[in-house]
């Protein structure tokens, strides 16, 4: 069966969102929580950023264990084009772990 599920971008993430709507962004990544493990191939994303409204078919959904199984399998471009080395997406990535424990 498909699900529908709706994922929400903050404002500061605009740009992701708008990477995401025009292709250039072709990886996007969710700590494996409870409300995301069950997305599947076929599902359906409805992306939010703002006013802004993109509705996406999941191609594959992979469960990696860590970043560096993660860039095994794709482009560091792919994850986030705004970054350049495999080194900088670490950083962000545990930049961003970090910012959401302190919520």
């Amino acid at each position: 069966m498909m699900l529908t599920r709706r994922l929400r971008f903050r404002a500061v993430n605009r740009d992701i969102f708008e990477a995401i709507c025009d292709g250039t962004k072709k990886i996007e990544t969710r700590a494996a929580t409870i409300k995301f493990q069950n997305i599947k191939e076929g599902d359906k994303l409805v992306l939010v950023c703002g006013k802004g409204k993109v509705e996406k078919v999941v191609k594959t959904a992979d469960y990696v264990a860590s970043i560096a199984a993660l860039l095994k399998k794709y482009k560091v471009k792919d994850i986030n084009p705004f970054i350049k080395t495999a080194n900088d997406l670490e950083k962000k990535c545990i930049i961003a772990f970090l910012a959401t424990k302190k919520r």
